[in-house]
């Protein structure tokens, strides 16, 4: 079922006022066992979460939390992407290969995240050139029952000002809604990256000055 305005204004309400209350690191590599213990997908609220996630240990209430978050979040990122004209959500949101169509052809498995770790000292080098970023992306992201390759558009987010300022920016919803309608409006001018056999795009939302929401779309030259 397809998310409506309506629902997306209170969805993204909602998790902007979260932002305090949800663990900035997993605290453990993301795994079938932690998946397996809750299907976070059928969990509608952080009341619900919270009380489905009590008896279980610290560690696993803080990887539940932040799956739960971040997978409402990549929904509010799909609707605005579906705001625009050349963009069609897939039908069936149960379906693994892809969550966006684009001019009707162009499928795209949406993954939001953030530069990793131990590539975060190389920011502005990941920017320039995501290559490196987007091949660990596929290896980490395509273990145990993920298992899966598809052409993906990643959504990174990366605060050059504080690190816990990531989840400002997963909220960023009015300015990323301009950024998603500049990237579908030139898709076609987008060089895409080729990695595991698929093509990759990128998409950056930064903070290089504090409170201010800029981006960078790999590929593409405005």
């Amino acid at each position: 079922r397809q998310m409506n305005a309506i629902q997306f204004q209170e969805l993204s309400s909602i998790l902007s006022s979260l932002i305090g209350q949800i663990p900035l690191r997993w605290g453990a590599i993301q795994n079938d066992l932690f998946d397996s213990k809750l299907d976070t997908f059928k969990v509608d609220t952080f009341s619900q979460l919270e009380s489905a996630i009590k008896e279980f240990t610290p560690k696993l209430q803080n990887y539940l939390k932040r799956k739960w978050y971040l997978e409402k979040c990549a929904k509010c990122d799909e609707y605005l992407f579906g705001l625009n004209p050349n963009v069609t959500p897939n039908p069936n949101p149960h379906d693994k290969k892809f969550d966006l169509i684009f001019e009707g052809k162009i499928k795209f498995d949406v993954k939001c995240s953030i530069i990793p770790h131990y590539l975060q000292s190389e920011a502005e080098e990941c920017i320039a050139n995501p290559q490196r970023m987007i091949e660990s992306f596929y290896r980490r992201q395509s273990d145990g029952v993920r298992i899966c390759y598809q052409n993906r558009l990643f959504i990174v987010h990366h605060s050059f000002v504080r690190p816990e300022h990531e989840l400002n920016l997963r909220c960023a919803w009015d300015t990323k809604k301009e950024i998603y309608r500049l990237f579908s409006e030139n898709i076609h001018k987008i060089k895409f990256r080729e990695c595991y056999g698929c093509q990759a795009g990128v998409i950056f939302i930064l903070e290089r000055e504090s409170g201010k929401v800029s981006f960078s779309i790999d590929g593409l030259t405005i």
